[in-house]
């Protein structure tokens, strides 16, 4: 039995394996079925993205950036106006590469 015994169920050797061709190919794919893997639907890049936008930590980046050009640019003058846009570019700039780097580690790790 064993091993050896399962071969000679299947009518296979346990060294070479099945002959080519295999004489017995469709009967053997309706008996045990296909040797493939399920297939997996990987889940989109954007989704990742739609999911680190959610932090909470993100979210408040974001809103702090925009509070900060719009009250600024209402209320402040000259040079103010200008440094609340460079400083708000700054802001959205390294929420976009912290987002995307945090979406491309959990979609490569799928």
């Amino acid at each position: 039995n064993g091993v050896l015994g399962l071969c000679a169920r299947l009518g296979t050797d346990p060294q070479r394996g099945l002959t080519n061709p295999v004489p017995d190919w469709s009967a053997r794919v309706a008996q045990f079925g296909e040797n493939l893997f399920e297939e997996k639907k990987l889940t989109p890049y954007w989704s990742y993205l739609v999911t680190q936008l959610k932090e909470k930590i993100i979210l408040l980046l974001l809103f702090m950036a925009t509070l900060e050009i719009v009250v600024k640019g209402i209320f402040g003058e000259g040079m103010e106006r200008q440094e609340a846009i460079a400083e708000s570019s700054v802001l959205y700039a390294t929420v976009t590469i912290i987002v995307n780097i945090a979406a491309y580690l959990d979609w490569k790790r799928e």
